[in-house]
């Protein structure tokens, strides 16, 4: 499997299309919600506010945070597609296989996870934004926390399908913290956007 943030934006698409070593959601949802912090980092450091800086300095720290998430999230996708491929295989059988699958899968789902969390990092930052940015730069947080509440949708659902092999609460509630952060920065920040 390629590193996701090695591959030009080419690349990359063309890896998201590839059936046989395509590029996990999660990945996607981490370079999205990285894409968001990035936005709220150009729209603070663009304000005339003494807040601008430190809130640039918070969107830069997330932005990394989820650049590490890449990394995390593609290895431990390649791991539970490897461990489910060799499932499916004859001859190998075994409650040591479906251990080493369960586990692949909980880690599968702990990268979402704290995808989710990061957009809802990235949601509240964004409601700090608002208040200080300039005029011309609202519509951009206003993307941002667009993307970023898509981000945190899409890995809830990641994460209940990579636990299906078991449960996991504390990790699904992880995710649905920073879904519903997000979906309620969206709703304040296009409250009145017809």
């Amino acid at each position: 499997m390629n590193d996701p943030l090695e591959l030009g934006l080419g690349g990359f698409i063309g890896a998201v299309a590839d059936p046989d070593d395509p590029i996990a959601s999660s990945v996607l949802a981490a370079q999205v919600v990285a894409t968001a912090a990035a936005l709220l980092t150009m729209a603070s450091r663009a304000s005339s506010s003494p807040d601008g800086l430190g809130l640039a300095a918070q969107g830069e720290s997330v932005r990394a945070r989820c650049e590490t998430l890449v990394g995390r999230c593609a290895q431990a996708f390649g791991e539970a597609s490897q461990r489910l491929r060799a499932r499916s295989s004859p001859g190998d059988a075994g409650a040591e296989r479906d251990f080493l699958l369960g586990r692949a899968l909980h880690r599968a789902a702990e990268g979402p996870a704290a995808v989710a969390e990061a957009a809802g990092d990235v949601s509240l930052l964004a409601l700090a934004v608002a208040e200080v940015c300039e005029q011309e730069q609202l519509p951009d947080v206003r993307a941002a926390t667009l993307f970023a509440d898509a981000a945190a949708t899409a890995c809830v659902g990641l994460v209940v399908v990579n636990l299906v092999a078991g449960s996991d609460e504390e990790l699904l509630a992880q995710a649905r913290r920073g879904a519903e952060l997000s979906g309620e920065a969206r709703r304040k920040l296009l409250a009145d956007v017809p």
